[in-house]
């Protein structure tokens, strides 16, 4: 996931926190420090989990209402490109289904068809048992 979108203009309009600064700052973020929570510390109830728990406001597994998504073109040189679909796969499966256990947030390197085919990456799921297999389905990805 990218970085959290964050709306103080959305956040003011709740009536419990409505002109009141100090039900976030510095109860739950020191602006001095302006420290980044990890989701784990989320989880533990830190920053944004101290509300978003699905009880005072919607739980941290929406990922897609603070962390926008969107389609990712790798430019393949010689095989076409491949264009990865968020909201296709959203549809399927949950962002913590790929991340951080298959793609660390933020962070992509080139994958090569041998590693794929080998689970990695794209191959972990597209393996002819989940999905479509990398091995025989280039044109589903590739667009020559």
């Amino acid at each position: 996931a990218g970085k959290a979108v964050f709306s103080h203009a959305l956040h003011n309009r709740q009536k419990d926190i409505k002109n009141n600064c100090k039900a976030c700052h510095n109860a739950l973020f020191d602006m001095k420090k302006k420290i980044r929570h990890s989701m784990a510390e989320m989880e533990r109830g830190k920053s944004c989990g101290a509300c978003h728990n699905g009880k005072t406001a919607f739980g941290l597994g929406d990922c897609t209402k603070c962390h926008p998504v969107k389609e990712v073109l790798f430019k393949v040189k010689d095989a076409g490109d491949v264009k990865f679909s968020h909201n296709f796969h959203l549809k399927l499966y949950k962002c913590g289904d790929c991340h951080d256990k298959l793609y660390k947030a933020g962070k992509s390197r080139p994958v090569s068809m041998t590693e794929m085919e080998s689970g990695k990456s794209c191959g972990a799921c597209h393996d002819e048992k989940t999905a479509f297999t990398v091995k025989a389905s280039c044109e589903k990805c590739h667009k020559m």
